[in-house]
């Protein structure tokens, strides 16, 4: 389509075309983000413990809606995003330097019970 806008319209006419579609974008963006930031607070209104897996800025924009008394264990392969989770004021957050795999195995393991007595975690 903006081919045949070259050939009818000005250079600075396609531009501002240009400019308004990524405005349009950007904008449309911003509502669907609204709407699940909507639906995200809600499923968090009745959080008693939220566990973040491998996921920095989905991390951080969950502590940040969440109520001071309701922890976050935060756990990631990499030191640096539990402590930026942790030092972006969530006084309630956990942090857990581990494999997201091997910690998912071992807490399947120790829920069921079928977690073996020479298990690490106690």
């Amino acid at each position: 389509m903006m081919h045949s806008l070259r050939r009818i319209l000005p250079r600075r006419a396609v531009e501002r075309v240009k400019r308004l579609r990524a405005v349009a974008r950007s904008a449309r963006r911003a509502l669907q983000r609204s709407a699940g930031l909507a639906e995200l607070a809600e499923a968090l209104q009745n959080a008693g413990l939220v566990i973040v897996l491998s996921t920095m800025l989905h991390g951080i924009g969950v502590g940040n809606m969440l109520p001071a008394w309701v922890p976050v264990v935060c756990v990631d392969i990499n030191p640096a995003v539990v402590t930026k989770l942790a030092d972006r004021g969530s006084s309630q957050t956990i942090g857990l330097v581990t494999d997201v795999g091997l910690f998912l195995h071992q807490l399947a393991a120790r829920l069921t019970g079928s977690g073996s007595s020479d298990s690490p975690i106690r």
